[in-house]
């Protein structure tokens, strides 16, 4: 179990990074 949590948030890490990457470039988007 405590394996399959750790999985988890290693895929909530790369989400939200993910997410974080979108909208930066979606802000770059908008100031360009």
């Amino acid at each position: 179990m405590g394996t399959a949590l750790l999985d988890y948030f290693v895929i909530i890490e790369d989400l939200d990074l993910f997410i974080y990457q979108l909208s930066r470039s979606q802000f770059t988007l908008f100031l360009g």
